[in-house]
């Protein structure tokens, strides 16, 4: 389900000059250099920089416990924030600016 990610994460990664990652020739190897918090990122951003938690798990198809790791790794890093809302959480990019409407969650929905 997130190949396709993956792959248009690979290419803007080679298109951005960096080279921080092992080079290959094998366009399918490139695509899984990309990270899981990479994919996380590019899933936020996608979305406006906001989203649940539990769309982030139905996204990528990994487990509740996996996406809780990665997102208390990102925000310890400051990459994202993890706001609780009640029993749920939202995730927004470290470049969002909450409004504080927002911030409750009031103008999220929960894909379906």
């Amino acid at each position: 389900m997130i190949g396709w990610l993956r792959t248009i994460l690979a290419r803007d990664h080679r298109a951005s000059g960096r080279t921080d990652r092992r080079p290959t020739t094998e366009t399918a190897d490139e695509a899984m250099l990309i990270t899981d918090d990479e994919i996380v990122v590019q899933l936020l951003l996608d979305n406006d920089g906001v989203m649940w938690q539990s769309s982030i798990v139905e996204e990528t198809d990994w487990s509740k416990a996996k996406v809780s790791r990665l997102l208390t790794g990102l925000d310890d890093d400051g990459r994202v924030r993890k706001l609780p809302r009640g029993r749920r959480n939202v995730i927004c990019h470290e470049s969002v600016e909450m409004p504080a409407e927002r911030a409750g969650g009031q103008n999220l929905r929960q894909r379906s």
